[in-house]
C-alpha cells in the first residue's frame, strides 16, 4: 500500500480558489465558476484504465431519536443537491481486450471548469447535526487487480456575498449597528464600574477585533481575581420537519432548533484592570470561523463574551457576565469578478488552460518556500507578453 503522502505526489487538484463567492441574492445571483488542474506525476511508464474527477454538493443532517430507558438512535440523511463527472482519458482495447492506456514518464494535466448556480446552498456547519458541503473527487483507476488506484480530495467553500448596491444599501440601514463603535457601561451593585467598547461591531475574515476595557472597584471590601474573554461562534439549525426515513410515530413530531456553539478564541487578564487593551484575531479559514449566516435553514453569529470574577473579605466569590455582539463578514477583495470594460481589454487576459498550469507550476515552486500561501500568482506574472492591440478604425484606412 502506498503511503498517503506519495499518493498526494502523484496526484493533485489545484485550484484557482479553494474559497468561491456568489454575489447577490438567490434569486438574484448569476453563481460563480469552479476552475483548476488535476495533475498527475509519473515516474515511469503506467497503464491507467480511466482518470475521473466528481464535483458533488451534499447536504448532511443528522438526529437522534429517544428510544426510552436512556437509549437513543441516530438517524443520518445525506442528499445530494449537485453532481457532476470529467473523464479525462480516451478508452483504448488492447489485443488480450483489456481497456487501458499508457501513460510515459512525466507530468499529465488536465483542466476543468464548471458553472455553478446562483441559488445553491452556502457551505455551513452545525456541530455533526446539518452540514452542507463541497468536495472534488479525483481517481485514477488501474487495470490490474492488486494495482492500488490513485486518490485526492478538495473540498470547496462557498460563500454569499451581497451586490455592491444590495451591500451599501444595507450599510446605511444599518450603519448605527454595524460601523458605529460598539460600548457596553454599566455599574455592579455598588460594587465596581465597568466599561467595555469596540471600534466597529462588523469584522472581515482575518482581521481582528479590538477591545478596550477599564475596570474600577468602588468598595474596599471587593477584589478583582481575573477577567476571562471569550470569541464563541453561536450556530442554530432551525429545521422544522423531520427526516423521511423515519417511522410514522416519529414522523407526526416536528423538531425542535438545534443549536450548537463553540469558542474561537480565548484568553485572560489577571492585573491592570483600568486599563485593558484585548485584540482577538477572527481566523481566516472558514473551517475555524464561519461567517454571519441567516437563511432559511442556518443561523450563524457572534459574541463577545467577559466574565469577570470577584471576591469579598468573606470569601465569597461572584461572577459579572458581559456580553457584546459582533458580526463577521466575507474579506472584501480588491479585484472584483466584474467583466472588464471594452477599452480593459489589454489589461484583460481571458481564461487559457496553458497559462492555468503554468500558474499551478508556479504556486508549486513558492509553496515548496512558503507552506502558507495558498494564493494563486496573478496571470500577468507568467505571461511576458500582452495581447497584441488591434488598430482603430482610422488607423486601418
Amino acid at each position: 500500500m502506498l503511503p498517503k503522502l506519495k499518493t498526494e505526489r502523484l496526484l493533485r487538484i489545484d485550484l484557482e480558489t479553494d474559497q468561491l463567492v456568489m454575489y447577490g441574492s438567490i434569486t438574484q445571483s448569476s453563481g460563480c465558476v469552479l476552475r483548476g488542474v488535476v495533475s498527475l506525476n509519473l515516474s515511469q511508464p503506467t497503464k491507467v484504465k480511466a482518470i475521473k474527477l466528481k464535483f458533488s454538493g451534499n447536504i448532511i443532517k443528522r438526529q437522534a431519536i429517544q428510544l426510552g430507558n436512556g437509549h437513543e438512535r441516530i438517524y443520518e440523511d445525506d442528499s445530494n443537491i449537485l453532481s457532476h463527472t470529467w473523464s479525462f482519458l480516451s478508452r483504448q482495447r488492447h489485443q488480450k481486450q483489456e481497456v487501458y492506456s499508457i501513460l510515459e514518464t512525466g507530468t499529465h494535466t488536465f483542466d476543468f471548469e464548471l458553472p455553478l448556480a446562483g441559488h445553491l446552498p452556502e457551505s455551513t456547519r452545525v456541530g455533526n447535526i446539518y452540514i452542507v458541503q463541497y468536495t472534488l473527487n479525483a481517481i485514477v483507476e488501474r487495470p490490474m487487480l492488486f494495482y492500488r488506484n490513485y486518490t485526492c480530495r478538495r473540498t470547496i467553500h462557498l460563500s454569499r456575498r451581497p451586490e455592491e448596491e444590495e451591500e451599501t444599501w444595507r450599510t446605511i440601514l444599518d450603519y448605527t449597528l454595524d460601523q458605529h463603535p460598539v460600548a457596553i457601561a454599566d455599574q455592579w451593585s455598588d460594587k465596581l464600574h465597568y466599561a467595555f467598547t469596540a471600534p466597529s461591531k462588523l469584522v472581515p475574515q482575518g482581521g481582528q477585533v479590538q477591545v478596550s476595557a477599564n475596570i474600577s472597584t468602588i468598595s474596599d471590601k471587593i477584589q478583582i481575581r481575573y477577567l476571562s474573554c471569550y470569541l464563541k461562534e453561536y450556530m442554530s439549525c432551525r429545521e422544522n420537519t423531520t427526516m423521511s426515513f423515519l417511522n410514522d410515530h416519529h414522523q407526526q413530531q416536528q423538531s425542535k432548533p438545534r443549536t450548537h456553539s463553540r469558542i474561537i478564541y480565548y484568553t485572560q487578564v489577571k492585573n491592570n484592570f483600568n486599563d485593558i487593551q484585548l485584540t482577538f484575531p477572527i481566523p481566516t479559514s472558514p473551517d475555524d470561523c464561519q461567517i454571519d449566516c441567516l437563511n432559511e435553514q442556518v443561523k450563524i453569529r457572534h459574541r463577545l463574551k467577559f466574565s469577570l470574577s470577584v471576591i469579598n473579605q468573606d470569601g465569597d466569590v461572584s461572577e459579572l457576565r458581559v456580553m457584546m455582539p459582533i458580526k463577521i463578514c466575507p474579506a472584501r477583495e480588491v479585484q472584483h469578478d466584474y467583466l472588464p470594460a471594452y477599452d480593459d481589454q489589454v489589461s484583460s487576459i481571458p481564461y487559457d488552460p496553458v497559462a492555468m498550469i503554468a500558474l499551478l507550476r508556479n504556486r508549486r515552486q513558492q509553496s515548496s518556500c512558503n507552506h502558507f500561501s495558498l494564493a494563486l500568482p496573478d496571470y500577468s506574472a507568467i505571461i511576458t507578453q500582452r495581447p497584441p492591440i488591434l488598430p482603430s478604425y482610422e488607423e486601418s484606412r
